[in-house]
Order: C-alpha cells, then sequence, then structure tokens
C-alpha cells in the first residue's frame, strides 16, 4: 500500500528508532501505515535484541558471528526505514506473521 502522506510516512519512518514505536501504540495511532510500522519495528527490535544476547552467551562461536549479526540487523533497519518512508507496508518475510500469530493465539 502506497500513501502520499508526508506526514504519515516521515512517523512511520520514525517507528524504527523504537521508542517512538511504542509511543505511537500507546498513544493509539490511528493511521494503519504508522501502526504497522510500529508493531514491525518492536519484533524486529526485540529479535536484534535476543540474538544479540543469544551471540553473547556462545563463547567463541556466538562472538565470532555477533559483528556479522549486527551488520545483517543495520542493513535491514536501514531498509526498513527506507520503505516506511517511501509509503510501502512492507513486511519482514515469515517473522512479523510467526509473532503476530503466537500473540493472537495466546490472546485467545
Amino acid at each position: 500500500m502506497m500513501t502520499t502522506n508526508e506526514e504519515e510516512r516521515q512517523k512511520a519512518a520514525l517507528n524504527y528508532l523504537f521508542f517512538p514505536a511504542i509511543y505511537f501504540l500507546v498513544t493509539k495511532e490511528s493511521r494503519s501505515l504508522v501502526i504497522f510500522h510500529a508493531k514491525q519495528s518492536l519484533i524486529f527490535g526485540l529479535v536484534f535484541i535476543l540474538g544479540n544476547i543469544l551471540l553473547g552467551l556462545i563463547p567463541l562461536v556466538g562472538w565470532s558471528l555477533l559483528p556479522i549479526w549486527n551488520i545483517i540487523f543495520f542493513l535491514g533497519w536501514l531498509f526498513l526505514i527506507i520503505k516506511a518512508y517511501q509509503g510501502e507496508e512492507y513486511k519482514i518475510p515469515w517473522l512479523v506473521d510467526f509473532v503476530l500469530e503466537k500473540i493472537s493465539r495466546n490472546k485467545k
């Protein structure tokens, strides 16, 4: 979905700085593009943090993979910011669906 509203695209891109995503979810932002990217940025950030923790706990191999993990996530982060600013609801393949499905299943 493409949108031309500059303010909405800026808010969507700001979500990837993590704390604005929390703010937009708590204030119940009404624009679907902003909410989509807020949820996705939180999932993306949490996967990044968990990956860093897990790799940090594995001596040698994990420590060796940490820089690669960080570079991959940095490039992904930049890509998602660009997609959000372009007004696209680009969904991270498998990750977002998997997490949202688990969340909705736990609510039932």
